[in-house]
């Protein structure tokens, strides 16, 4: 028996069925072609796994270079602007958790008291920030 190495994915396609009720992820693979039916819970699972997965490539990265990140150094990242944002308390502790509502399901963040309190003086910071019009060069 042979170990085939693992393909690299040409082309990746996401879209809903005809019916709604679930998914297709299509991944191109040169002349071959894989359809996966996925429900929203898989879906939504699957976001979430992604999302660890880019965090440990970045801390991969960065313990590959331990400088990255710093004098300059930039870092592509998208923001998801939420519709609605909430928090909650957990029965018993004193953590709580963030809920922000996107487009693509409720992303929640559970967390310490002491970082709630860090978070509420790093948000109030950036909201009390003043931005400079932006100039458009001639």
């Amino acid at each position: 028996m042979t170990d085939k190495p693992t393909p690299f994915i040409d082309d990746v396609r996401f879209f809903l069925a005809d019916g709604i009720d679930h998914a297709v992820l299509e991944f191109e693979l040169g002349p071959e072609v894989i359809r996966l039916a996925l429900g929203q819970e898989l879906v939504q699972l699957l976001i979430g796994r992604l999302g660890d997965l880019s965090a440990q490539m970045e801390t991969r990265r960065r313990q590959i270079d331990p400088t990255a990140g710093q004098a300059g150094d930039t870092m592509r990242m998208t923001a998801i602007k939420p519709e609605t944002v909430s928090v909650a308390t957990v029965p018993g502790t004193e953590d709580g958790a963030v809920i922000f509502q996107t487009l693509s399901g409720p992303k929640a963040f559970l967390m310490p008291k002491q970082a709630m309190t860090d978070l509420a003086h790093q948000l109030l910071r950036e909201a009390e920030r003043s931005v400079p019009p932006h100039r458009l060069n001639n």
